[in-house]
C-alpha cells in the first residue's frame, strides 16, 4: 500500500515529492520501495534496459556466445565500463541468461546428463550428475573431472557417484 501511495504522490503534478521524502513520511526504507518498484515492474513485464546490460550484451555477442560472468566483466573493463562481476550475474539472470551443467560421457562423446539455473547451486551439478548416471547406469570404473575443483568440496558430488567411481579434480 506505501508503494502505491509513494507512487501516486511521485505523479501528483502540483505537489511532486520526492521519493526519499515519502518514505522518511511513511518510515518506509528507500531500498524496500525501489524493490517493490522492481517487482511491480516484472509483473507489468517491463524488460531492464540500462547502460550496463546494453554493453553487457555486446561483449556477449563478440565473444561468441561463448564468456561467463568474469570474463565479461574483464571485457567491460576493457571497454572503460567499471563494473563488479556480482553486478555482471546479476544483469545475466535479469535478462534471461542461464547456467548450464553438463556432464559428458567421453566414450561416446554426447552430453548425457544436464541441467540448467539462473544461478550456480550444488543442485545444479547434482541434477545433471544424477540425470547421466540414470541415463548410463554405469556398472564400473567411472571417472569423474569437474573443471570447477575448487568448487566440489561444497558440491559434496562423491556421495552420488557409485562407489567404483574414480574421482579426478
Amino acid at each position: 500500500m506505501s508503494y502505491q501511495l509513494i507512487e501516486d504522490l511521485k505523479k501528483e503534478a502540483d505537489r511532486k515529492v520526492p521519493v526519499s521524502q515519502a518514505c522518511q513520511i511513511l518510515q518506509v526504507s528507500r531500498s524496500n520501495y525501489y524493490a517493490k518498484a522492481a517487482a511491480h515492474q516484472r509483473r507489468l513485464g517491463v524488460s531492464v534496459v540500462c547502460a550496463a546490460s546494453v554493453h553487457l550484451k555486446a561483449a556477449f555477442t563478440a565473444s561468441h556466445k561463448a564468456y561467463g560472468s568474469r570474463r565479461l566483466r574483464a571485457a567491460m573493463a576493457e571497454r572503460g565500463m567499471a563494473i563488479g562481476r556480482h553486478s555482471v550475474c546479476t544483469l545475466m539472470r535479469l535478462n534471461g541468461w542461464l547456467y548450464l551443467a553438463a556432464v559428458l560421457d567421453l566414450h561416446s562423446r554426447k552430453i548425457v546428463g544436464w541441467a540448467m539455473a539462473t544461478a550456480i547451486p550444488a543442485a545444479l551439478v547434482r541434477a545433471a550428475l544424477q540425470m547421466a548416471i540414470a541415463q548410463r547406469n554405469p556398472a564400473f570404473a567411472l571417472i569423474m573431472h569437474s573443471d570447477r575443483a575448487p568448487n566440489t568440496p561444497a558440491l559434496n558430488t562423491r556421495r552420488y557417484l557409485p562407489s567404483t567411481a574414480w574421482w579426478a579434480a
